[in-house]
């Protein structure tokens, strides 16, 4: 700035150039060479260092010209500091980042006042000048205010809401904008100004966030707290939302749909039952079977869906994965070799009734914005099938509870869409967004680390254990409850999930099911729209 170029050139060389009349001083001389070329050489801190010396040297000196020279850098010292110490802004009060910077730097040549006494009246005034200054400027701020607020009542977890504040002032000043969640916006402002500020919540439920605003002088030699602002905000699930959305559409068809001809939970049994270590338990019937208990055919004697009858259709041969239960002995017999018997209907091995998508996923989640992907992929899967008219073709939908608990249901694809919102909106929102962790809480890259570092120990012992008895259970399900060759899955699951899911795609694999990609199940499916 021309201000710089004054004191760091012309004032540097002015005095060089009086000591013609006064008397050559080396040091003068060679401190107005430094100066000069480190503000050439682009070197800010030195030439601030520097140039604060110089004046301070001249004034101890003791005569009046020097003096006198020295008094203006007092006044106009102060507005360049910012220009030459640099640094993002920060709340500091009535005493600004420069004003802060500038002290520290008078500080460390104030003890020189024991060797050269006249210095105390530079330093006296200095103080002074800088007090009266920093008075105006704090006041003057008052002209910076904040004249509106919107901050939005309801969000939606893991998707950005915009936060606007409505800003004027009458004259140049920067703002300093900080969030309860750790953004910050800073700008020069002049005249009118609207900020935006996103935030993406990261928890569901009520919460508590804000914004605080700073106010700055140009010069960053004071601050002023200008607004502070906070609001309760109700925070949902994507998946609850996209709900919503999916029942405006379709909510008379799902209404209508009934439920599934096969549901029911599962555990793994006495002895490998998983141990939650969250603020909700299994309980006495476990998570999902207390969250179904409502629905008909579920009682306290053991949780099972109703059966739909099946209508024979004929035989086949044999496939991996048929149940034996299943086999027509009487061709068998008479042919030597296996075949199955095949129905329709919905409800049984052997074929079924063309089994068109079986959907797994995973509740175990690390936070809830994870769990969140995972339940609304979920939704976006079934969705999309039925975007696609696939109604009444055979669905299997297979839901993990992070406390090892299996949910199964086989229908039609309205019945299991439907069954799904139910189930959602009877206490998944409740129950599984409020966990801390629990056994399979382990991710997919320290599961890695530990297997390629040879090391085994008994957690690990026991997560495998876990994840195979697990995934052993989900496929005898889908043995039970019904089969077709070959079929199509999609798995969906967070990244404490791996390991099951390494366990899963084994088996299935081995079993001849074909796995399908969750993006290419929903790719050219119009996406959800998330309202406010």
């Amino acid at each position: 700035s021309p201000l710089s170029h004054f004191i760091y050139i012309i004032y540097p060389l002015l005095t060089v150039s009086i000591q013609v009349f006064y008397g050559i001083d080396p040091i003068i001389t060679i401190l107005a060479f430094l100066i000069v070329l480190f503000y050439f050489r682009g070197l800010p801190r030195l030439t601030f260092f520097l140039g604060y010396a110089y004046p301070v040297y001249l004034f101890g000196l003791g005569k009046p010209v020097y003096m006198a020279l020295s008094i203006p850098i007092i006044f106009v010292y102060p507005f360049i500091v910012g220009e030459f110490v640099g640094g993002g802004l920060r709340p500091s009060g009535f005493i600004g980042p420069s004003s802060r910077r500038l002290i520290t730097l008078s500080l460390i040549y104030t003890p020189l006042v024991v060797f050269r006494p006249g210095l105390a009246l530079f330093f006296t005034i200095q103080y002074l000048y800088l007090l009266f200054l920093l008075a105006y400027l704090f006041v003057r701020l008052r002209d910076v205010r904040v004249v509106d607020v919107v901050i939005p009542r309801n969000m939606v977890l893991n998707r950005v809401s915009k936060i606007l504040l409505g800003v004027e002032s009458r004259f140049k000043a920067y703002l300093l904008t900080v969030s309860s969640w750790g953004d910050a916006d800073e700008r020069l402002l002049s005249g009118s100004e609207s900020i935006e500020l996103g935030y993406a919540p990261r928890d569901v439920g009520s919460l508590n966030i804000g914004v605080v605003i700073y106010a700055f002088d140009y010069w960053l030699l004071t601050s002023r707290l200008i607004g502070e602002f906070s609001r309760e905000v109700n925070v949902a699930p994507t998946t609850l939302v996209n709900i919503r959305y999916v029942l405006r559409g379709l909510g008379a068809l799902l209404a209508r749909a009934g439920l599934p001809g096969v549901f029911g939970v599962v555990g793994l049994g006495e002895g490998e039952e998983g141990t939650g270590a969250g603020k909700v338990g299994p309980g006495i019937y476990g998570v999902f079977g207390g969250l179904l208990s409502g629905f008909r055919g579920f009682g306290e004697e053991g949780f099972r869906g109703a059966r739909v009858g099946r209508e024979y259709l004929g035989v086949r041969e044999f496939l991996s994965g048929d149940r034996p239960r299943d086999i027509h002995w009487k061709k068998t017999v008479s042919r030597g070799e296996y075949f199955v018997k095949v129905f329709g209907g919905g409800g049984g091995g052997g074929g079924g009734s063309g089994l068109s998508l079986i959907v797994i996923g995973d509740l175990l989640a690390s936070s809830p914005a994870e769990l969140d992907d995972v339940t609304n992929k979920v939704l976006l899967t079934l969705y999309s099938q039925a975007r696609r008219g696939n109604y009444s073709t055979d669905t299997i939908l297979i839901l993990i509870s992070p406390f090892n608990e299996v949910l199964y249901a086989r229908g039609s694809l309205d019945q299991v869409l439907s069954f799904y919102i139910s189930v959602f909106q009877r206490g998944l929102v409740r129950i599984f967004y409020d966990y801390e962790s629990v056994v399979r809480d382990y991710g997919s890259e320290d599961v890695y680390n530990l297997f390629r570092l040879g090391r085994s120990n008994l957690f690990l012992r026991r997560l495998s254990s876990v994840s195979s008895g697990l995934a052993r259970k989900i496929y005898g399900i889908i043995q039970t409850i019904g089969y077709e060759y070959p079929p199509q899955y999609t798995y969906i699951c967070g990244g404490p999930g791996a390991l099951l899911r390494g366990y899963v795609e084994l088996l299935f694999g081995l079993g001849g099911y074909r796995y399908i990609d969750y993006g290419e199940i929903v790719s050219r499916v119009e996406p959800l729209l998330v309202s406010r």
